[in-house]
């Protein structure tokens, strides 16, 4: 979804100019090759954009006897400054991603329905066509699972819909993250080597590979004490802040380099690394994209609903 609406802003050029990551990673998060890699790349980008977005506001309600609230502000700046519009958008998607990341990672299934409705949208004005078609039905599912399965949805509901793998706070994972990581485990055990070519050999490790995993991560846990009485999450340490907000700090004097982005008077949009104005009808089609993909989304409901009823 970010590499659609960031492809050729020159968001990933000012990252490499921040010396937060190199060009190649650069790359790679626009694609979200590394989820890790990527989650983090847009929490410093997020925080950037909205500190750079609150300075904006500061400077121009500084000589307001009565100034605006920041999202009346905010509201009126996008409707007459489309680079505004743009980047106030990206950190919209920033948020709501990151938004769904915290739903995940502390297992609250009503914040995960939510989310995944608000960026439905946005995967069917993206030309996401799989998202598209499928994340609809799955929180069509979701929502009627209280009818359909209310057992299930009571197992959800106390955060049963991920997996806490290790003791430590904020770090629940989606189901398909388990068994890749229970993969891995067993690969790097050497175990798990050509295993579609053996029906047999595949039963075995389908039987035993998840106990085999078990055995291994209680066995690291028994004899590492110290880490077993650390419920802090890994990010949590003095270290890992410091090294986050230098970051953020980088990203913001470059970002501030190039002109504050929400500071922006003119009605163009263009790249931040080339300067490069965007033509008239992607302003048109960035500034109407929410509310297209939003009728979008409910012209498919409308239809899954009639097939649904017949």
């Amino acid at each position: 979804m970010f590499r659609h609406w960031l492809a050729n802003s020159g968001w990933d050029s000012t990252l490499v100019q921040a010396n937060i990551t190199t060009r190649g990673r650069a790359d790679a998060v626009l694609k979200a090759s590394h989820i890790t890699r990527s989650c983090y790349m847009h929490q410093v980008s997020a925080c950037a954009l909205y500190v750079l977005q609150k300075k904006a506001y500061n400077a121009s309600m500084a000589d307001d006897s009565q100034p605006e609230h920041f999202a009346t502000w905010a509201r009126k700046k996008c409707e007459a400054h489309s680079q505004f519009h743009f980047w106030s958008t990206a950190l919209e998607l920033e948020l709501l991603v990151l938004e769904l990341v915290r739903a995940t990672r502390i297992g609250n299934f009503s914040l995960y329905v939510q989310v995944l409705g608000k960026l439905v949208p946005w995967m069917f004005i993206l030309d996401l066509v799989n998202y598209s078609r499928w994340l609809p039905i799955h929180i069509r599912d979701l929502v009627n699972l209280k009818e359909t399965h209310p057992s299930v949805y009571t197992e959800f509901q106390q955060g049963k819909f991920v997996v806490q793998k290790s003791h430590y706070v904020f770090s629940k994972i989606a189901l398909d993250r388990t068994h890749a990581q229970l993969n891995e485990m067993i690969k790097g055990d050497g175990d798990a080597v050509g295993l579609t070519e053996s029906p047999a050999a595949l039963r075995r490790w389908m039987v035993g590979g998840p106990e085999i995993a078990r055995a291994l991560k209680e066995f690291e846990n028994t004899y590492d004490v110290q880490k077993a009485n650390n419920v802090c999450h890994h990010d949590q340490t003095h270290s890992v802040q410091k090294e986050f907000a230098k970051d953020v700090k980088s990203l913001i004097s470059v970002f501030e380099e190039m002109g504050n982005l929400f500071s922006e008077e003119s009605t163009n949009i263009f790249a931040l690394d080339s300067k490069q104005l965007m033509p008239e009808c992607v302003i048109e089609a960035i500034t109407t994209a929410k509310r297209n993909g939003e009728s979008m989304y409910d012209e498919y409901v409308e239809r899954l609903t009639l097939v649904w009823h017949i």
